[in-house]
């Protein structure tokens, strides 16, 4: 992999900076047509942002320090393998205790896919990489009481593995249940490490058909990652089935989580998994949540931001979300995602940013939803949020970066567009990882589709 290139250039197009009752706010974006997808509060008050920046044949990743007002310190770019062309995801980049970060990437190609994990150094310098299972797709990396990390993912089985500080392998578990998942392809996953130096880790399946139907459930472990329990996550009211991708361990022991039952979702479980209530809002999916100072929660997804008192009641909402968002030192909450670059925002305690930031992500488009993914036949590609007269542009990609679909403009207006796996000249594609781009106004989304027939 090539070396990280370091840059201490400010590359933001648009910043404000603003006090709040004392609160430091700001709305700024980085790096043009890149995409924003994790954030994280640093020891000393900046941030680490992780976003995803195309490059043409192959894609590239992107972290950027910031300063405590979201001014660039530095930036480094994790480039794909050099022997590779294909597209590279960034998951996340997390500080680690000795200040410097550990960050997870997922490379995909015509031939090959696998994860890749950096360890950074506080400056951006590059540590080492380390390279894993052809279909190990990581979704999520912490850092554990050892100084090692804790890894979760998969690809057509849900897998934990446990790392030392090296990224050297100490153990690596799959786990299959019938009783409460899916048997087929893993979407998401999330883990972190417990008081009893056990790990606990949600993920989503969906079964290997037609029916694409999902799955969500909670595994815990014990400290050499063999099942203690697990169990399927369901919807309080109705006991219908969601997806679940981001979830957190509360205070009392229990856990929060965010994801999509037909809105966005706020689910709450109790010690050993089970659900003790849902709350839902408005259409989308909840992409990240976080438990906050007074015992609430903070939700982003479906182009909302939403706080909630501690038995889910919505105590405020502001018209703009993002991918991540996670409680500030301050009280107040940094969020970022993609609007014609990777927007970074901070705002006070109640969600207040300054009127010119809403003016700037109002536009925002909300969703591309592909069904069923991976896909046997026919699939679906359901776009929402996108405004009347705007000018848009909708293709479908491999993984070298060819356009093998465009569709037309009356397809893209109808939002439910039909897709047979066939290119232009009607010949049926192989099996394999596509991307579907969708672009407006200088704004971009990419979502993956897997065809498997």
């Amino acid at each position: 992999m090539k070396k990280l290139l370091i840059t201490a250039i400010n590359v933001f197009l648009f910043s404000i900076p603003l006090v709040s009752n004392a609160t430091i706010t700001f709305n700024r974006t980085y790096a043009a047509g890149s995409e924003g997808n994790f954030v994280q509060q640093t020891t000393d008050g900046g941030y680490i942002v992780t976003g995803r920046c195309s490059g043409g044949s192959w894609d590239y990743i992107v972290f950027i320090k910031t300063d405590s007002l979201g001014a660039t310190v530095w930036n480094a770019f994790v480039d794909n393998p050099a022997w590779q062309i294909g597209s590279v995801y960034g998951e996340c980049a997390r500080q680690t205790a000795d200040t410097g970060y550990i960050t997870l990437e997922n490379f995909f190609s015509a031939s090959q896919n696998f994860g890749i994990i950096t360890k950074i150094g506080s400056m951006g310098d590059i540590w080492w990489e380390k390279y894993y299972d052809e279909g190990f797709h990581m979704y999520s990396i912490r850092q554990t009481t050892d100084s090692g990390y804790i890894i979760s993912g998969g690809f057509f089985e849900p897998i934990i593995s446990k790392v030392d500080f090296l990224g050297t392998t100490v153990w690596k578990k799959t786990f299959y249940n019938p009783d409460i998942q899916e048997k087929g392809y893993v979407e998401s996953s999330v883990s972190q490490q417990l008081p009893d130096k056990g790990y606990i880790a949600c993920f989503i399946t969906h079964a290997h058909d037609s029916t694409y139907k999902p799955s969500a459930f909670l595994l815990k472990t014990d400290s050499l990652g063999d099942s203690l329990w697990a169990k399927k996550i369901v919807d309080s009211v109705g006991g219908c089935q969601v997806e679940i991708y981001d979830f957190q361990r509360t205070t009392d022991g229990g856990y929060i989580m965010a994801g999509s039952n037909g809105g966005i979702c706020l689910l709450k479980t109790d010690s050993l998994g089970d659900t003790l209530w849902t709350k839902t809002f408005g259409g989308g999916s909840g992409y990240s949540v976080r438990q906050t100072s007074d015992g609430g929660f903070i939700i982003a997804g479906g182009g909302y931001l939403i706080k909630t008192d501690s038995s889910g009641d919505t105590l405020w909402t502001k018209g703009f979300g993002g991918c991540c968002v996670e409680q500030t030192a301050d009280g107040g909450y940094i969020i970022t995602g993609s609007n014609g670059g990777i927007y970074l925002i901070k705002t006070d305690s109640v969600g207040n940013v300054g009127v010119e930031e809403k003016s700037n992500i109002k536009n925002q488009i909300s969703k591309i939803e592909i069904v069923p993914n991976p896909a046997v036949s026919v699939l679906n590609i359901r776009l929402s949020g996108i405004n009347k007269g705007e000018n848009i542009d909708l293709k479908i990609y491999d993984l070298s970066g060819r356009i093998v679909t465009t569709f037309s403009q009356s397809e893209i207006n109808s939002l439910n567009i039909k897709w047979n796996g066939v290119n232009e000249k009607g010949i049926k594609l192989k099996n394999g990882v596509y991307f579907c781009k969708l672009t407006s106004n200088g704004k971009t989304i990419r979502e993956k589709i897997v065809l498997m027939r």
